[in-house]
């Protein structure tokens, strides 16, 4: 491990967008060889995390399309973080300038919009950090070190990276412990981690907010996202197309089943399908997500062809659906399905951020 940190520092100090030799090389590092080396200790690493180390799993990832500034390498449990901006789980960061390496315990900071990941909102890490350090506070007061603030110079995204860290450790590239250094500390953190999961069973954390709670959050700060009114908000392409075609399929089996004749709505409507039986019509809004529970975002153009459409509207929502990243294609399975007809968005549920639907309860 202490090679490949080492010589991810000194390509720090030749970074390109472009995918020069340099960054090429960096990328094999970031995304093969220090995980690699990371797994050769895995049997400790799993150990450390106990009950929560069996699908333990180490990655890494230098950009998508232009070469990140800051690239990262992190080990985790595939079902508590399935992706990087999603849960608890370790990361090595190099910064900006090659000067050092940070061990850091976090929690994704991050979400995919337009193109690039973007922060999470500050108050929403707050929250998460702060009920991350009081189940670790007896640990962080026998090693003070590991609060102590950190620079990547990597402006807002590594800001964001560092306002995500329960925990990290500094390596100063001119004193880079050995193989068995590292290990050890990986140890450590691996064990803190396995503490900080273990309070999630407990009901002792904050569970973390789903992407369309991001961009409501960001919304009322004066960011709102381009897909804001959309299925599957807050992720990234390949992952929104999956849960938007998929909530598609569900809506319409399960329309069908219920004895509708479903069709596409025309092309240039905001809304989805539109579904016949006897006589009788609907102009159906889809909304599939990965939440199991959240506000529902509506577009002006949705509010509008919904009003203009009354009685015969529905929501459907399909929610909770289940995303599996790790082969080539992003697949989308399962969810929770839910109709509400005539669905008529009145001003009593709706809130003034984009808007914003909430369901009645169920019952």
């Amino acid at each position: 491990m202490r090679d490949e940190i080492a010589e991810i520092l000194r390509l720090q100090r030749q970074y390109s967008a472009l995918p020069t030799p340099a960054m090429q090389r960096r990328g094999l590092l970031v995304r093969r060889l220090l995980p690699a080396a990371l797994m050769r200790g895995r049997a400790r690493l799993v150990r450390a995390l106990g009950a929560h180390g069996e699908d333990l799993r180490a990655e890494g990832r230098d950009g998508l399309g232009s070469k990140a500034r800051l690239p990262w390498t992190r080990f985790h449990s595939r079902t508590r973080s399935p992706s990087a901006r999603q849960g608890w789980y370790c990361v090595y960061l190099f910064d900006a300038a090659g000067e050092a390496a940070y061990l850091s315990l976090a929690h994704g900071s991050t979400f995919y919009e337009d193109g690039a990941f973007r922060p999470r909102p500050a108050a929403m890490m707050a929250r998460l950090v702060a009920a991350g350090r009081a189940v670790l506070a007896a640990d962080l007061a026998a090693e003070p070190g590991l609060t102590l603030p950190f620079d990547l110079g990597g402006g807002a995204l590594g800001r964001s990276y560092e306002g995500a860290a329960v925990a990290a450790r500094r390596y100063p590239a001119a004193a880079l412990p050995s193989d068995a250094g590292f290990l050890e500390d990986a140890g450590r953190f691996a064990a803190l981690l396995g503490r900080i999961h273990a309070a999630e069973d407990a009901g002792a954390m904050p569970p973390a907010p789903p992407p369309e709670r991001i961009e409501v959050e960001n919304a009322a700060a004066g960011r709102p996202g381009r897909g804001l009114g959309g299925q599957g908000g807050g992720l990234p392409p390949r992952a929104r197309a999956a849960v938007v075609a998929h909530g598609l399929a569900v809506a319409r089996a399960h329309l069908e089943a219920l004895g509708w004749t479903v069709r596409p709505a025309p092309r240039g409507q905001p809304l989805d399908l539109v579904a016949r039986r006897r006589g009788a019509r609907l102009h159906v809004l889809v909304r599939a997500s990965t939440a199991t529970a959240a506000p529902v975002p509506l577009g002006r153009a949705e509010l509008m062809a919904l009003a203009e459409r009354q009685p015969e509207t529905a929501l459907l929502l399909v929610r909770g659906v289940r995303l599996d990243e790790t082969g080539e294609e992003v697949l989308a399975q399962g969810g929770e399905v839910r109709l509400l007809a005539p669905f008529d968005p009145g001003p009593e549920r709706l809130r003034p951020l984009v808007s914003e639907y909430a369901p009645p309860d169920p019952g």
